[in-house]
């Protein structure tokens, strides 16, 4: 009879561990889930600032480059008047 309890308690407690194990790993589980969505989630807003960063940059190249050509365009019709003036003298 003591022998028989003493197996039922021993099977009671292996069970309990299994469960207790089994809760543990899908709490790891859940844990590693979210280490993942959180680190895909950082490398979005990193790629978002990057991409944001070269935007900004692409568009200041960009104004930098209509500004010389500008500035450019400013000089030679300078020249092309000081050409002009030059010769009406």
């Amino acid at each position: 009879m003591k022998d028989a309890e003493d197996e039922e308690k021993r099977m009671k407690r292996e069970e309990e561990r299994r469960a207790e194990d089994r809760k543990r790993r899908e709490e790891e589980e859940k844990r590693m889930t979210a280490t993942r969505m959180n680190a895909h989630e950082d490398e979005r807003e990193e790629d978002e600032e990057k991409r944001a960063a070269k935007d900004e940059d692409d568009e200041k190249r960009m104004n930098e480059t209509e500004a010389r050509k500008r500035e450019e365009a400013e000089v030679k019709r300078a020249m092309q008047e000081q050409r002009t003036t030059r010769r009406g003298c």
